[in-house]
């Protein structure tokens, strides 16, 4: 029969691998975010100020940087946990969620006009705040204390 010629199919393998040893771009910026929120619990221990303007804070809250969500368990003013996403179904009072870049500019040591407050970044539209605002407004000094603990590490 014309026309109707068995193939031989020649597949190329390719064993060469693209290991590129560079970061992307960003990458150890985001390490370093990472490092800053497991900080957390550390530098906002270490304020005997903080901790006594959050004696009275029980609750659990959940920080979004970008795409990662945190869970951060508060007993006496202290930060006992914080335990990294991604979660099924968490339980928490309210949620802090802004992009990662938003955060980052927040947590800088001298934050530019709009990025200085969480009230700024709300008012920018960067920064949502969900859920039972209650303890979040009742001990809002000491959430703003909290969150803004990375800068001092970003001093140093």
């Amino acid at each position: 029969m014309p026309g109707l010629v068995p193939g031989i199919h020649v597949f190329k393998l390719s064993t060469k691998k693209d290991v590129d040893g560079r970061d992307k771009p960003g990458h150890d910026r985001e390490h370093r975010e990472d490092a800053m929120i497991e900080r957390l619990a550390e530098l906002v221990n270490a304020d005997a100020n903080v901790v006594r303007r959050g004696r009275f804070v029980n609750t659990t809250f959940l920080v979004e940087v970008g795409d990662k969500g945190y869970l951060v368990r508060i007993a006496d003013g202290r930060i006992v946990a914080i335990t990294p996403g991604p979660f099924i179904t968490p339980n928490y009072s309210f949620a802090l969620r802004a992009p990662r870049e938003a955060w980052q500019t927040f947590w800088q040591k001298l934050p530019p006009p709009g990025f200085n407050d969480l009230f700024a970044l709300f008012k920018r539209g960067l920064l949502k705040i969900e859920g039972d605002l209650h303890p979040f407004m009742a001990n809002l000094l000491y959430f703003k204390d909290v969150l803004a603990a990375p800068r001092k590490e970003a001093a140093r």
